[in-house]
């Protein structure tokens, strides 16, 4: 707390009433902003617009009151701040850029008290205490910290490169690895024996016993199977060639799709074991971005007959086939038993590896399938027709040892990206510290004192004061 903190002998400390006057903003709806204007119209979230006319004509900050709470803007050209946020000029005797650094480190987005809308009360900031170094002394530190954060950013923003680039090692390895690329030296080698599974059981062997399997269950009924519709013939010639023993399928010959539902009810139970019911939410909590790992929801026996979900084996491959959460390319799988709700879709491999297909299927950019709405939906016909390349079963087992490998690397290496980034934004905290506790530049004892200043600041705070009262009286008596 900034009250605890002893600071230089020319510093003071001061209640923020006291020195600084936070303004509502005023609103400014969409349908009544020209966006043709040149002034920023700032939101409780940053620049929300533009306008041709400004509220204010003098550089300020913003501050979220709103909605997105104790974020922190600066405006160094004319704009209008809506009735979201707040706004402060400070005074000649602060400078912006302190100011701003400063309430960054205050904490502004903790205080929120309300129980709906986020709100920040402007009473309990004002009864904050603000550090107030010279003048000079302020423009020092502004130069010091921004010097200290330029690199700060620049080294954060590398780390962020970077975990871009993971990311599309990811897509290249799973790129490689279904083309037979990943695999061709592994290949090459397994062909020359002729006794080796590779040439036993090429994937055109493996199709024909996913056939069978199917028409197996058909006829047993171990599991309601849907009527497929007959999928249209693959046009080999359209398609790139593959390695030889392996085949381009559609998804529906080799996997059953299967579509979630959201029995009426279901939001009201709460039970902590049971069936997993699995919503798109609970798909963030998977286990190493795999295997699904915990439910919101959990159905008794009672339940399960009462509301008859759809139940899927485990093993089924599962992704959001709704709205904006296809584009998240979120996929995983089913390690038991379970049902999902009408947002999410399953493809359930038959015979071959779940594996092979969980990451066959991550390599589509799912949103390319929607049905391009305004809501985005994926249905069974932009799956089942879907053409896939499809490896023999001795292949398979070995892509998914080498992706898991490559994937094992790309893993350590983000996690220590994501290490070096939190302690970037820990790094960014440290300096502000140091420099509001004055040990970030040297003091000069020739700057006049912070006392001095105040006594400035609150002499010609109450003289506005004064005359705005004077301006209230002479508009009342009109």
């Amino acid at each position: 707390m900034i009250d605890e903190i002893v600071v230089p002998k020319s510093w003071i400390i001061a209640i923020f009433r006291d020195i600084l006057t936070l303004n509502y903003g005023k609103g400014l709806r969409k349908d009544k902003r020209d966006d043709k204007g040149d002034f920023a119209v700032f939101g409780s979230s940053g620049v929300v617009g533009y306008h041709s006319n400004c509220l204010l004509n003098h550089p300020c900050l913003i501050i979220g009151r709103k909605g997105s709470i104790g974020k922190i803007f600066k405006s160094i050209t004319p704009c209008w701040p809506i009735d979201t946020t707040y706004y402060l000029t400070p005074p000649k005797q602060i400078d912006l850029d302190f100011l701003f650094h400063l309430f960054n480190s205050l904490g502004f987005d903790r205080m929120d008290k309300s129980t709906a809308i986020p709100g920040l009360n402007r009473d309990d900031v004002y009864k904050r205490t603000i550090i107030l170094p010279p003048l000079n002394e302020q423009r020092r530190i502004v130069a010091k910290i921004e010097k200290l954060f330029t690199k700060l950013d620049a080294g954060m923003d590398l780390l962020k490169d970077l975990k871009v680039q993971v990311k599309r090692y990811r897509q290249a390895v799973l790129k490689s690895a279904f083309t037979g690329e990943l695999t061709r030296e592994w290949r090459e080698e397994q062909l020359k024996d002729p006794n080796s599974l590779l040439n036993k059981e090429p994937a055109s062997s493996l199709v024909v016993k996913i056939r069978k399997k199917r028409e197996e269950l058909e006829k047993n009924q171990k599991i309601k199977v849907r009527k497929e519709k007959l999928l249209s013939p693959i046009d080999i010639l359209k398609l790139s060639k593959l390695p030889e023993c392996w085949k381009w399928v559609q998804i529906g010959e080799i996997c059953k799709v299967v579509s979630g539902k959201t029995p009426k009810g279901i939001n009201k139970i709460n039970n902590n074991n049971g069936l997993p019911f699995f919503k798109v939410a609970d798909m963030n909590r998977a286990e190493n971005r795999i295997y699904m790992r915990k439910a919101g929801i959990y159905l008794n026996v009672r339940q399960i007959k009462e509301l008859k979900p759809k139940v899927v084996k485990r093993k089924t491959v599962i992704f959001p086939k709704r709205g904006g959460a296809i584009a998240t390319n979120k996929i995983r799988i089913i390690n038991k038993d379970s049902a999902f709700d009408l947002n999410i879709m399953g493809v359930c491999p038959l015979i071959f590896p779940d594996k092979y297909f969980f990451y066959l299927i991550s390599s589509v950019n799912l949103i390319t399938l929607s049905d391009g709405s305004n809501v985005p939906q994926i249905n069974h016909h932009d799956i089942e027709p879907l053409v896939i390349p499809f490896a023999p079963l001795s292949e398979q087992k070995v892509i998914i040892e080498e992706i898991d490998k490559h994937f094992s690397i790309a893993d350590e290496l983000e996690k220590f990206i994501d290490q070096s980034i939190k302690q970037g934004k820990k790094l960014r905290q440290s300096i502000l510290k140091k420099a509001f506790e004055g040990k970030l530049v040297p003091q000069d004892p020739n700057d006049e004192p912070a006392s001095v200043l105040l006594k400035k600041i609150k002499a010609e705070k109450a003289k506005r004061e004064a005359e705005e009262k004077s301006r209230r009286k002479k508009s009342k008596r009109k």
